[in-house]
C-alpha cells in the first residue's frame, strides 16, 4: 500500500526512527507505480469530492475577528508556547529520571511515561496561561460545544482523504525521482507499538495519542501560537499556514528520514485543517477532536496490518 500508514501528530522530541525502506531497482519502481495507479485514482476521486464538499461547506471562509482566549501580548504568547513545550519535556524527563531503576528497565515504557508526563505538564501550563490575565477574550463568540464537536468530526472526515491522496501521490512519484520510498509505518511511536504487541502498552499508548497528545498540542499550537500569529497582524490563512509549517517542522525527529517528505506534507495539510477549525469555532475542542480521530485512525491501521 502506497499510503504512509503511520503519521501520528505527536511532537514530543525523540531520536530519528530507523528506516525500513530498501533501495528500489528500476523494475521495482515501475511495478510499484503501476500497482499503485488504481489506489491513487480512487483516493484522488475521493479527495476531489472532499475538496468540493469543503468548498460547498465554505470550510476556508474564515472570520476576520479572532474568538476564544487570545494572548494579550502576541510575542509573550509565542514565547509562552515555546517555553511550556520545552519545560514540559524537561520536567517529565526529570521526574522519570528520579524514579527507581527497577521502573526504568523497559525503554519503551520509559519513553511512553516521559511523553505522558510531558503532555500533561504542557496541558497544565497552556491552560494556566490562557486562564490568566495574560490572555483575553476575542471579539467573537466561541462556538457551542455541540457545534465544535460536529465541526471537528466533519473536518476530520473531509481532510483525511486529501491527506492520504497526497501521501499516495508522493509515494508513487518520489521513487521515480530517485528518492527513497517512504516506510509503511512512518512514526517511531507506531513502530514501537507494532513491535511491542502488548495489550496494556497498546491501550496506554492509545489513550496517550488519542486523548492527551491532541489536547496538549492543540492548546499549545492552536491555543497559543496561532492566535499570537493573528494578533501580530497576519491574515487568518497566513497565520494558519505559518503555524502549520512550524508544527510540521517540530515533528522532524519523529519521522524516519525516508518518510520525511511524505510525512511533512501530510502534517502541513492536516495541521492547516486543524488551524481552520480553530478559527471557525474559536476554541481548541474542534481541532482536538479531529486530531484525536486522526491519531486513532493511524493506530487502527497499524494494528490491523
Amino acid at each position: 500500500m502506497i499510503v504512509t500508514a503511520g503519521m501520528l501528530l505527536q511532537s514530543t522530541a525523540t531520536d530519528d526512527g530507523p528506516s525500513a525502506a530498501a533501495p528500489l531497482t528500476a523494475g521495482d519502481t515501475s511495478a510499484l507505480v503501476e500497482s499503485s495507479i488504481p489506489e491513487i485514482a480512487i483516493l484522488v476521486l475521493v479527495a476531489t469530492a472532499a475538496i468540493a464538499a469543503c468548498w460547498r461547506w465554505q470550510f476556508f471562509k474564515l472570520p476576520n475577528e479572532a474568538s476564544g482566549r487570545i494572548p494579550l501580548d502576541p510575542p509573550m504568547g509565542a514565547l509562552a508556547m515555546l517555553g511550556i513545550y520545552v519545560l514540559g519535556i524537561i520536567g517529565a524527563s526529570v521526574v522519570a529520571g528520579s524514579l527507581p531503576e527497577s521502573t526504568r528497565t523497559d525503554p519503551d515504557w520509559s519513553r511512553l511515561l516521559v511523553g505522558l508526563l510531558a503532555n500533561a505538564l504542557q496541558c497544565l501550563g497552556a491552560i494556566g496561561f490562557l486562564r490568566s490575565r495574560l490572555a483575553v477574550d476575542g471579539m467573537r463568540t466561541r462556538a457551542t460545544f455541540s457545534r465544535a464537536v460536529a465541526e471537528g468530526t466533519i473536518g476530520f472526515i473531509l481532510v483525511v482523504p486529501i491527506v492520504f491522496a497526497a501521501a499516495a501521490f508522493l509515494g508513487a512519484v518520489l521513487p521515480l525521482l530517485g528518492l527513497p520510498r517512504a516506510p509503511e509505518v512512518s512514526h517511531e511511536t507506531l513502530e514501537i507499538l507494532r513491535a511491542k504487541a502488548n495489550a496494556v502498552f497498546t491501550w496506554t499508548t492509545l489513550t496517550h495519542v488519542v486523548v492527551l497528545v491532541p489536547l496538549a498540542e492543540e492548546l499549545l499550537w492552536r491555543g497559543l501560537m496561532q492566535p499570537s500569529m493573528r494578533a501580530v497582524g497576519l491574515p487568518p490563512l497566513a497565520a494558519i499556514c505559518t503555524t502549520s509549517a512550524l508544527f510540521a517542522a517540530i515533528h522532524w525527529t519523529s519521522i524516519p528520514a525516508d518518510g520525511r517528505v511524505t510525512g511533512l506534507v501530510m502534517l502541513v495539510i492536516l495541521s492547516t485543517a486543524l488551524g481552520v477549525l480553530r478559527d471557525r469555532t474559536g476554541g481548541i475542542l474542534a481541532p482536538a477532536i479531529a486530531h484525536g480521530l486522526f491519531n486513532a485512525l493511524n493506530v487502527a491501521m497499524v494494528l490491523r496490518a
